[in-house]
């Protein structure tokens, strides 16, 4: 998709880099060799430098939900390793996104 390549030049340009500050996972069923599985995924919340996204994997043929997952973002500059703000430009380009 045309926005997420240019948000990747971004990151190589600015040396600006999404880093995956937490990780919840939640597993409520398990699936089977050959179940066909679909991965949901959406933005939960933008603020500061960190954002939050959510996921969800569904078994197709019955719509039971197995996993649920969330994780915390942050932009890290590198080499310096030092926490960046979000651009202001995100909150208006993601916002839709947000559920």
């Amino acid at each position: 998709h045309y926005p997420l390549r240019r948000q990747r030049q971004m990151c190589i340009r600015d040396r600006v880099y999404p880093v995956v500050v937490r990780t919840e996972v939640d597993y409520r069923r398990t699936a089977k060799l050959g179940d066909m599985l679909r991965i949901d995924g959406c933005l939960l919340s933008l603020s500061g430098a960190r954002f939050q996204c959510g996921f969800r994997m569904v078994r197709s043929a019955d719509e039971v939900e197995l996993v649920v997952a969330k994780q915390e973002l942050a932009l890290v500059q590198m080499p310096a390793g030092k926490p960046q703000r979000l651009p202001a430009a995100w909150a208006q380009r993601w916002a839709n996104l947000l559920e």
